[in-house]
């Protein structure tokens, strides 16, 4: 939510009689509420068309047995409620613990347990109900790339023009409902059990390799910085396509095209972070795509070998 989301998140949740301590998170989008005895989280939707698909959606998911928030009525029974031209639901706090940064083989581990989650999810969002109803993932490498090219930014002109040539197109993907933020965040685990799938307000119609590689390109994203972890990152890659694997079968077309997913989502982050003006993050996504580029073949291979074993 925005600051002025915040300020008025009383005069909301008094839809709901529901008196409550209020801390923001790392999503401008929800707040996190403390009661005495339970917590709740308050989230925001741009329209009511938004919030009453991103709901049925939910209901979907929970019928098929996924742990995922449910909204809480409001007073007069409604699911939601609306200030200002903006739709706001509450759910309750999902049980469970993210996973902390992966690392060493209790990182392997965990991680294969993440991947195996993202492949329950895409199993159920494939045979979700109206999937015209969400955007379309559109994005282009090419474009991206064109576009960077011809702006002024601190970015490696001639290398990023030499990736032109070499990064494939996307469009040729099949498009399924996808979840478009697929990360150890989002993700709530009791015992290595999976109790909770959150934020799916970013779904899209897009390709499913899109969040294989989101995946495993965020485990890199925290610790790329850190000495030798990129290298430990190629096994984080592996065991995401091989665990992933076991509930969905990519095509050959689709693991051929995964390195250029993996340049298009960086693309994506130096872009939004640079119009942002978050700097020393698009350098960093900048430092990955190009750690991309000079370790091709050992990504290539690290997807192979994982999907071999699968």
């Amino acid at each position: 939510m925005s600051s002025k989301g915040q300020s008025n998140s009383g005069i909301v949740l008094s839809n709901w009689n529901l008196m409550a301590e209020a801390s923001p998170t790392t999503s401008a989008r929800v707040t996190r509420l403390r009661t005495p005895s339970d917590f709740f989280y308050l989230k925001s939707s741009a329209s009511t068309e938004s919030v009453e698909r991103d709901l049925e959606l939910l209901d979907y998911l929970d019928g098929a047995g996924l742990p995922v928030p449910r909204c809480v009525t409001t007073m007069s029974g409604a699911r939601y409620a609306v200030d200002e031209g903006r739709a706001f639901w509450v759910s309750h706090g999902l049980p469970g613990d993210h996973f902390a940064q992966f690392r060493g083989p209790t990182g392997v581990e965990q991680v294969e347990r993440l991947a195996m989650c993202l492949g329950e999810v895409h199993r159920v969002l494939a045979d979700a109900p109206d999937p015209q109803r969400f955007p379309v993932f559109r994005d282009s490498a090419d474009q991206m790339l064109a576009n960077l090219l011809a702006r002024a930014t601190p970015f490696d002109v001639n290398r990023l023009q030499q990736l032109r040539s070499q990064v494939a197109s996307l469009a040729t993907l099949q498009k399924q409902l996808i979840h478009r933020d697929f990360h150890r965040g989002n993700v709530l685990f009791t015992d290595g059990v999976v109790t909770g799938i959150l934020d799916f307000d970013l779904v899209h119609q897009g390709p499913r390799l899109f969040d294989v590689c989101y995946c495993a390109s965020g485990v890199l994203s925290e610790s790329f910085r850190e000495t030798g972890y990129a290298e430990y990152w190629l096994e984080i890659l592996a065991t995401v396509f091989r665990a992933y694997g076991r509930s969905v079968r990519l095509s050959a077309h689709e693991r051929a095209l995964a390195w250029s997913m993996l340049i298009t989502i960086e693309l994506i982050f130096m872009t939004s972070c640079l119009d942002s003006q978050v700097l020393d993050a698009a350098l960093m996504n900048e430092g990955m795509l190009f750690w991309f580029e000079d370790h091709r073949g050992e990504i290539e291979a690290a997807i192979a070998g994982g999907y071999l074993r699968a």
